[in-house]
């Protein structure tokens, strides 16, 4: 493993490659419900596992995103706000202990989110992460990444809604990207929502 791979593991930001899977199990046994959303440059989001533990305070959730479009993405996922509401009023967010799968994730977003990219300065290893770490999303419409999340807090609500920033970048032309500079290529990014309206979440027994 090289140097950016051992900083990014060192500060919680390198999260491992998790496989799509079709008919996902959520944290309760049972399928749960998709939902698809469209999302910019051609990406698109689909809940596989929507779960609640048996006390209601951790909340899991499966989430296969792929690239329809015709350009490269690459995505950092903001660790706030991510939160996730039930109809009753109930709330779950992702904590610094939470863990994340399946893409990389900015763990500073809370203070600033710039800094996730290196702007205005970068302060130290931990305070932004370095290109190399960030997730490459390919064309491929039979592929793509799962994202498992697990989040904390607490609610009785059947149903569950959830929504998250993502910062993201497209790429069309690979040989013109690699002759940019990091601080060039920094400034392309963007941010999105990734939401998803309300839908049953399956508590475990």
């Amino acid at each position: 493993m090289n140097s950016v791979a051992n900083i990014l593991l060192a500060c919680g930001l390198l999260a491992p490659w998790a496989s799509a899977q079709s008919g996902a199990v959520d944290a309760g046994g049972g399928p749960a419900q998709s939902r698809v959303v469209k999302l910019n440059g051609g990406l698109e989001a689909e809940i596989l596992g929507l779960g609640r533990s048996k006390d209601h305070r951790l909340l899991t959730m499966h989430v296969r995103t792929r690239n329809l479009g015709k350009n490269s993405a690459e995505l950092l996922l903001i660790s706030t706000p991510i939160v996730a509401t039930d109809n009753t009023g109930g709330a779950w967010a992702l904590r610094g202990g939470d863990p994340v799968s399946g893409i990389a994730v900015c763990r500073n977003g809370q203070i600033a989110a710039p800094v996730c990219l290196g702007i205005p300065e970068k302060r130290n290893d931990c305070d932004f992460v370095p290109l190399q770490g960030f997730t490459q999303l390919d064309p491929n419409p039979g592929a793509g990444i799962t994202v498992n999340l697990r989040l904390s807090g607490e609610g009785d609500g059947p149903l569950v809604s959830f929504s998250a920033n993502l910062f993201f970048r497209l790429i069309a032309d690979p040989v013109k990207n690699a002759t940019l500079s990091d601080e060039a290529q920094y400034r392309q990014f963007r941010m999105m929502s990734l939401s998803f309206p309300s839908m049953p979440v399956t508590d475990a027994k």
